[in-house]
C-alpha cells in the first residue's frame, strides 16, 4: 500500500469482516522505523495544519487544534521520543487517536513522518519490546512484531502523556482560544464548478472506488440502480454547495437526507467510507488544480454533512 493512500484523510482498506483472532494495526514511519497503533484507536488521519500554541508547554506538545468542536492536543512523536527533529512537509501527517487516561477517554493527535500500511497481527506475533535505552521509554511500548520480514514497534498510546501532562493541557486550553477551520464557500463553489464539468465521471468513479474499497456497503444499494444512485449523489452534492452560505437551509436539507439514509441502513462507518472515497476521486479528477486548501475545505464540508445527517438518523 502506498503512503499517499492514507496521507490526507480517513483510513481506507479497513476490513469490517476481519479475522477475530487478529487485530489490525495502522503503521507509520518515524525516523526510518515502522511503528504501529491499534486501528480501533485511530479516529482519522489529517495532513499537518497549523495549531494553537499552549504557553509554557513541553516542546513535544505542539499545541491544540479544534477538531469539530473537540479540543485536541497535538504531540510531535519525534520530540516525545527524543529523536532528531524534522521539518514538516507534505508527507507529514497527524494521526488522531483515542487514548484512555485515568479511566477517561480523550482524543489526541500525534505528528509522524508518514503513514505506512495496515497489518493484521495476532497476539502470538507480539513479543516483549527490548530496552531502547534513553531513546524510547518502555512505558510507551506494547511490544514488537515481525510482519512480512519487517520489524514493527507497537505503541502503548495511553502513556504518551501522563496524567499530569493531560491535566496541564486541559487547564491551559480553557484559556486558549482555538479557532475552528471554516468552510471556504468561495473555494468550495469554484471547485465544484470545475468538478461539475465532469459530473458523470465523478459519480461513476466514486461508486466504482467505493464498492472496490468497501464491498460491504454494496447491499445498501440493492433496491436502486447505480445509474439512479449516481444522479442522486450528484444532486445531493449540488444541494450542499448551493446552500453552503445558509447554514439553516443546509441543515434542513441534510436532516431530510439523514432520515432517508436511516431507512437504507446507513451506519457511521459508511459515512466515513463515503467521505474518504469522494475526496480521493475529487483529487483524481481535479489533477494539478487540486490543492491542500481545496482538500481541507471539502473535508470540512463533507464532515458537516456527515455529522448533521448522523444526528438526524439518531447516530450522532
Amino acid at each position: 500500500m502506498s503512503t499517499a493512500r492514507y496521507a490526507t484523510d480517513e483510513i481506507h482498506g479497513i476490513n469490517f469482516n476481519a479475522d477475530p483472532n487478529k487485530n489490525q494495526y495502522l503503521t507509520f514511519i518515524l525516523a526510518g522505523e515502522e511503528y504501529g497503533v491499534d486501528i480501533l484507536r485511530v479516529q482519522e488521519i489529517k495532513g499537518w495544519d497549523n495549531v494553537t500554541k499552549i504557553p509554557n508547554a513541553p516542546v513535544y506538545i505542539k499545541g491544540v487544534m479544534n477538531l469539530r468542536g473537540t479540543i485536541v492536543p497535538i504531540i510531535d512523536l519525534r520530540q516525545r521520543f527524543q529523536l532528531e527533529s524534522l521539518e514538516y512537509n507534505k508527507m507529514t501527517v497527524v494521526i488522531v487517536l483515542k487514548v484512555i487516561n485515568e479511566n477517561k477517554e480523550r482524543i489526541m493527535g500525534i505528528v509522524v513522518d508518514a503513514v505506512s500500511d495496515v497489518y493484521d497481527i495476532t497476539g502470538e506475533q507480539i513479543r516483549p519490546a527490548p530496552d531502547f535505552g534513553d531513546v524510547i521509554s518502555v512505558e510507551f511500548l506494547r511490544g514488537i512484531a515481525t510482519v512480512h520480514n519487517r520489524l514493527v514497534i507497537l505503541l502503548d498510546i495511553d502513556h504518551l502523556l501522563d496524567a499530569n501532562e493531560m491535566q496541564f493541557v486541559s487547564r491551559r486550553t480553557q484559556s486558549v482560544k482555538v479557532q475552528e477551520t471554516a468552510i471556504d464557500a468561495d473555494l468550495l463553489e469554484k471547485s465544484f464548478t470545475e468538478l461539475s464539468q465532469q459530473g458523470g465521471l465523478l459519480v461513476s468513479r466514486f461508486y466504482e472506488e467505493l464498492f472496490k474499497r468497501y464491498p460491504d456497503v454494496k447491499p445498501l444499494f440493492s433496491n436502486t440502480s447505480i445509474a439512479e444512485q449516481q444522479q442522486k449523489l450528484l444532486a445531493a452534492i449540488k444541494l450542499v454547495v448551493a446552500n453552503i452560505r445558509d447554514p439553516q437551509a443546509l441543515k434542513n436539507v441534510l436532516v431530510k437526507l439523514g432520515e432517508r439514509h436511516r431507512g437504507y441502513g446507513a451506519q457511521p462507518e459508511h459515512y466515513k467510507a463515503v467521505k474518504a472515497t469522494l475526496l480521493d476521486v475529487m483529487k483524481e479528477l481535479s489533477g494539478a488544480s487540486w490543492s491542500e486548501s481545496k482538500r481541507a475545505t471539502w473535508d470540512n464540508a463533507l464532515q458537516v454533512v456527515a455529522s448533521t445527517m448522523l444526528k438526524a438518523d439518531g447516530n450522532g
